[in-house]
C-alpha cells in the first residue's frame, strides 16, 4: 500500500511536480491551481468509494440505471485486450501497473451491458458498447468478441472505425451512433477513476454528446498499491490539457455528471 499522505500535503506535491515538469506553469495563480487539485482528488476519491462499494454489491443495477441507460461509452486503456499494444507515454512514469486495464474496462462494460439485459429481460436489449481505440486495440476487441471471451453479444457492440491516439481524440472525434441511441437518458461512461476526473474535465471541453444524453460514471477502482500516484499522474494532466497545452483539450470545469 502507498504510504498514507494527508490533503493538504498531496496538494503541494502535486502542484511542485506540475510545475517541475513544465516551469511556465509558475505564472498561473497557484491558488486557482490548487483549487483544481483540491476538487479532483476530493472527485477521484469518491470514484474509487463507489467503484469499492459496487464489487461488494456484486455490480448490481439499480432501476433507474436499467431504465435509463442508451449506451456504455468504454475508454480504452494504455494498452491492449491481448496487451499486444502498450502506450510507451506511460513508460515515462514507471506505470507498468496500468497493463490490463483495457482489458478490465471492457470486462466491465460488458458486465453492465448484460446486466441490464437481464433485468430488460432479453440480450437484444442490452445497451450497445461503444468503443474507440487506435488500430490494434480495435482489432484485439473485434477478435475477442469472436472467441465470445465479452459477455455481451457482438451485433450489441459498436467498435469505431476511426482508430484514435489518445483520451482527447476519443473524445473530440466522438458521433454517438445512431443504432446506439437509445431511449434512455443516460451514457454510461466506463473506465479508472482517476482517468474519468480527467475525461470529464474534456467532455466539458470538447462537448461531444447530444444534449438529451447525460453521462453517468461508472468507476473502476484504481490499483490500491499506486492510488496516490495514478490520481496525481491524471490530476497534472487535466491542468496540463487546461493550462499548458498550445492546443488547449480540457475545460477548467468538469461536465456535468450522474453517480450512483
Amino acid at each position: 500500500m502507498e504510504e498514507q499522505i494527508n490533503d493538504a500535503e498531496r496538494v503541494g506535491d502535486i502542484y511542485k511536480s506540475f510545475i517541475f515538469e513544465h516551469p511556465p506553469a509558475t505564472t498561473l495563480e497557484r491558488a486557482a491551481v490548487e483549487t483544481i487539485i483540491k476538487e479532483e482528488l476530493a472527485r477521484i476519491n469518491a470514484f474509487n468509494v463507489a467503484a469499492e462499494r459496487a464489487v461488494k454489491n456484486n455490480f448490481m443495477v439499480d432501476a433507474e440505471s436499467v431504465e435509463q441507460t442508451a449506451a456504455i461509452w468504454v475508454f480504452s486503456g494504455p494498452d491492449s485486450w491481448d496487451q499486444s499494444f502498450f502506450n510507451d507515454q506511460y513508460n515515462k512514469y514507471g506505470a507498468s501497473w496500468t497493463i490490463g486495464f483495457d482489458k478490465a474496462r471492457l470486462m466491465r462494460g460488458a458486465k453492465l451491458a448484460s446486466e441490464i439485459a437481464s433485468k430488460r429481460g432479453d440480450t437484444s436489449l442490452a445497451p450497445y458498447l461503444l468503443y474507440n481505440g487506435n488500430h490494434i486495440q480495435n482489432t484485439a476487441v473485434r477478435q475477442a468478441l469472436a472467441k465470445g471471451a465479452l459477455v455481451i453479444p457482438d451485433n450489441r457492440v459498436y467498435i469505431f472505425n476511426d482508430p484514435n491516439v489518445n483520451t482527447a481524440d476519443q473524445i473530440e472525434t466522438f458521433v454517438l451512433p445512431e443504432v446506439a441511441s437509445g431511449t434512455g437518458r443516460e451514457i454510461a461512461l466506463v473506465s479508472h477513476a482517476s482517468h474519468l476526473a480527467r475525461i470529464l474535465h474534456m467532455i466539458a471541453f470538447y462537448d461531444p454528446l447530444p444534449r438529451n444524453l447525460i453521462p453517468r460514471v461508472v468507476p473502476i477502482a484504481d490499483p490500491p498499491q499506486v492510488r496516490h500516484n495514478y490520481a496525481a499522474m491524471e490530476i497534472r494532466a487535466i491542468l496540463y490539457y487546461i493550462f499548458i497545452a498550445e492546443t488547449p483539450r480540457a475545460s477548467s470545469q468538469c461536465a456535468h455528471y450522474i453517480l450512483r
